[in-house]
Order: structure tokens, then sequence, then C-alpha cells
């Protein structure tokens, strides 16, 4: 971050900021944007510069009234990043200039708390009763307008330049990520992948329906492909949406309305005779909720609602559907423990293996432009509205390639490819990442192969058989190139055990060789940050 971000952060710290925020006086009325004080935070509380944010469903919900719980006059807005402005006192985990996503499931990795130990829920209550009262953990709010108390908003309130949250709401993520696209794992696009990955666990091999194409649907569609689903049908009452749900993975869509017979159980059931082994409903419709449970395999089918049903409503079935071995279950935030695991997913979006691109269909610059956001999603043909609110001061990093990603062995193994600052070309890297032994455990430790002559950082990986003894004693693995390619430097083809492949790690000071061969540089300092910051 530059010095003048840090010294502008420096310069509020203690003091009550005034700032523009997207006020909702009441329900059914736009917001309201307008200048409201920001109290410090105090005691085990961080106070945060809004750089982007994305707009939720849950967020009209709530605004349109829908919410019994909704408190009003609020500041919504849940799905973020943003940078650390101050820290209150006994905050450890983040600093001022930290990179945060605010998570409305907050994770306080407490001993004796039985739900942050467990790895069955993610479902830490330590701050749940405040939090529902639009407060913070002391029972007061941090926002106010003229003296007036204005309510938090789901332990978030991102709409707004600027918001106090809880520090075990705070997941801290690399500094170099793109800030307007990875607002998008604070709630949608993460509950979707972690109720395959983490409630239902997908498996290779395995049909799964999706009811509702929205991001939400989308989003179990392109985690079901990454789990290896042989079968992804998707199921919508609007055909232009299934375009885009193949594009992320979907097998085949059928309209539920204009399906043969307008029975869409009966035309789902046609081709999976006992059913499909995971639906999921991603619509918040009690009755397509019913629908997703019974077409799911008998014996041992599971059903995941992810959509979140109007006040009130209740889901209903016939006990034989359960006795028969349907599992029906649920999923808040996707089962994602909000701090250890949220970092992680934004590493996995930067390794470039599950891009947020397709779910951005609409941007806007200005929290000004808020409404306009709101009736962008609306309008039907929105999946993710995303208002850039503020400059981060950070520069991106340039992400790799991702050139393949192949389960083996107790892992994954990874094949990359990224631009070079030391050699100054595109080098190439291979890693055998092995399966984590519990949720919260911390990274591996990592060993660097270095291979020899005429070798490439295909070499250990397709010859060497250690993918089996790393992940037993839970070992990464990097396989760097064994030198520069194709940089044009006259004689590096000549002889098999000098020039390209020759796996010297040293850096060159012939002249015609030091603009490329700076592996010891390259294989000492920039690899290993790369690494770090990926893994």
């Amino acid at each position: 971050m530059s010095s003048a971000m840090m010294d502008a952060l420096k310069a509020t710290n203690g003091q009550t900021i005034t700032c523009k925020a997207a006020v909702a006086w009441e329900a059914k009325k736009p917001l309201d944007v307008t200048d409201i004080q920001v109290a410090p935070p105090k005691a085990g509380e961080v106070r945060v510069k809004i750089i982007s944010n994305a707009l939720c469903h849950t967020d009209i919900y709530t605004l349109d009234g829908h919410d019994p719980e909704g408190l009003f006059p609020c500041v919504l807005g849940h799905e973020a990043a943003a940078v650390v402005e101050s820290v209150g006192d006994g905050v450890t985990s983040v600093a001022m200039g930290d990179v945060v996503i605010p998570c409305y499931t907050p994770e306080c990795k407490k001993h004796d708390c039985i739900f942050c130990q467990s790895p069955k829920t993610n479902l830490c209550p330590s701050i749940r009763s405040t939090q529902g009262q639009g407060l913070m953990p002391d029972g007061t709010s941090r926002l106010s307008k003229d003296g007036k108390q204005i309510f938090h908003f789901m332990g978030c309130s991102t709409f707004a330049e600027y918001a106090v949250i809880a520090e075990i709401s705070a997941a801290k993520i690399n500094p170099g990520a793109d800030l307007d696209k990875m607002c998008l794992l604070g709630c949608g696009v993460a509950t979707g992948w972690g109720a395959v990955f983490n409630n239902t666990k997908v498996e290779p091999g395995t049909s799964v329906a999706v009811f509702g194409l929205g991001a939400l649907g989308l989003s179990v569609i392109q985690a079901a492909k990454t789990a290896g689903a042989r079968r992804i049908v998707g199921v919508d009452i609007n055909d232009a949406k299934f375009p885009l749900a193949v594009e992320m993975g979907a097998t085949e869509c059928v309209n539920s309305i204009t399906c043969e017979g307008g029975d869409i159980k009966a035309v789902l059931m046609s081709t999976e005779k006992w059913g499909y082994d995971y639906t999921f409903d991603c619509t918040g419709n009690v009755n397509v909720m019913r629908t997703a449970l019974e077409v799911a395999h008998r014996g041992w089918g599971e059903s995941c609602v992810i959509g979140v049903a109007a006040a009130g409503k209740e889901i209903s079935t016939r006990p034989f559907q359960l006795v028969t071995g349907r599992n029906w279950k649920g999923t808040a935030f996707g089962g994602w423990k909000s701090r250890t695991e949220v970092p992680k997913l934004v590493q996995t979006v930067m390794r470039g293996e599950m891009p947020l691109e397709p779910y951005i269909t609409h941007t806007f610059k200005g929290l000004e432009n808020v409404n306009a956001s709101i009736d962008a999603l609306h309008s039907g043909s929105c999946l993710r509205a995303v208002v850039h609110i503020s400059d981060s001061g950070l520069q991106t990093s340039k992400l790799p390639k991702l050139k393949g990603n192949v389960r083996v062995d107790g892992g994954w193994m990874k094949q990359l490819s990224h631009w070079s600052e030391a050699c100054n070309c595109d080098m190439t890297f291979s890693v055998f990442l092995p399966d984590q032994l519990a949720r919260n455990s911390p990274p591996p430790p990592v060993l660097y192969y270095l291979s020899g002559l005429t070798c490439s950082d295909e070499n250990a990986r397709t010859k060497a058989t250690f993918a089996q003894e790393a992940a037993k004693v839970g070992l990464a693995v990097v396989f760097p190139d064994t030198s520069p390619r194709g940089v044009n430097i006259p004689t590096q083809d000549d002889s098999w055990d000098f020039g390209s492949g020759a796996g010297f790690y040293v850096d060159a000071t012939t002249e015609a060789w030091a603009g490329h061969y700076k592996m010891y540089s390259y294989i000492t300092k920039e690899l290993p940050e790369l690494i770090s910051g990926l893994f």
C-alpha cells in the first residue's frame, strides 16, 4: 500500500468519521445516500474503508420489507471487500492497511466454542444475539446521523464508505487480490461453492440437479463441475439463463414450466430412474424445495436448501421420502469457517481455478449509484452488480495462468505459468497440494524440488511416485522449471548441458544471459513469495 494511503488511514484513527452511506430509513423506499457518522472501533472491533460492494438479494429482501426481523433505519450491504482503517483494543488478527472481507458469519476460534472447534459447522454463535439486533457486540451502534442511531445490518453494513465490524468477522485476504471481484466471496458465490464442497461433498461421477439459475445456482453448477459430477441438470423458468448455465458446467437445462407435460418432477425422473445423487434449491420457493427433495436418489440422495424462503413459509413432504433414504439439509454461507477459509477461497480464485468474472454483469462507480445497482438486480438480467466505492491504494497482483489441475493420490497436481520479473519472461512451475488433514489445519510445509539437466517442471511429477508419500505427511511440493524458455539467446539450445533446461540455479552475469537467467533470484525469492500468496 502506498505511503500516502497509509497516512490517510492514520489521519482518522481514533476519530469519528463523517462519510457517505446509503441509508435505508424505511422499507420499500429508495436508499438515501447521505452523510453519516461512523464512530471509532471499540475493543474487539475493526473499522474498515469499503472498496467494493456487490449487491445480494438478501439486501433487497430486507429493503422490500419481507424480513420480519429487518430493522430501520439501517445501512444495508454485506458482500464487500475492504481495507482496515483502524482497530480497537485487543485486536491482534488484523492491522491498519490489511485487506479483509467482512463476513456475516463470524468465527471466534475460541477453544471453548464447540461450533468453531467442530468440523461439522460454521455457525459460531458468539455475537449472534447482538448482530440480530442490529448492534455491535457491546449492544450499541457505531453508526448515526446527527445523533440519531442507525442500525447495523448482518454485522457488516457495507453500503457505506466506512463500516465497523467485529474482529471475528474480518477475514484477512491476499492484498494483491482484485477487490472488485473478491467482494463476491462475502456471500452468494461462496455459499453455492460451499454447499457443494462442504455441506454435501459432491463426489466424482455423480448426478446433480440445480433449481434456480441465478448467481447462487450458477455457483453450485460451477462447483459441481469442479467436483467431477458426471451430469448436472439446471432447472429454471427462464430459458435465457440456460446458455450461461451450460457455459458454467451444466450438461443440460430444463424449463420447469414449458417442459413436457409441465411436470418437472416426471421429466427429471425419466432420465435418472432412482433420482439424483445431489439436488440443490437456489430459489427460496418452498414448493421447489419439496420437488428438489423428491427427485433426490432413493436410498442416499441429498437435497440442500440454499435459497432463503419468505417469512413464515414452511416446508413439507411425506415422511416416506425420508424413510426411504433421502436426506434434507441446508446451508449458511456454504459451511465456510469465515476467517480460516475465505482467505483460501481468494487464493483459489487468484490461481484461476474458480473464475468470478461470469457473475459480474453490471458495474457501477461511486456509492451514489447504489440505487441504480438495485434497479439492475430487479431487472432480471443481473447476476451480480458491483459498486466500486473507493480506491484501495493497492496494486493488483499479476496472476498466473492455470495450465493444469489434476487429481492425484492424496491431493492435487497443479501446473501454472506466470510472468517472472526476475527472469523477464514467462516461467512455468508445478505444485502438488496435499489434501488437508482437517479444516483448521495450517498451510502445509513446502519442499522445492530442483530438477537437473534436460528436465522441466514436469519431470518429478511424471516420473516419480512421490504423491502418496507427500500426502501421508501433508507436504506440498513445488517443481520449478529448470531454466527460462524461448528467450532467444544465441547458443542457448546448442547443447544439452548448457542453456535451456540445464538446471543451473544461479544468476548469470554475462551480458547475453544476465537479462533472463536469474534463476537463483527466481528460486529463492520470487517464486516462494508467489507460492506463499497463492497457496
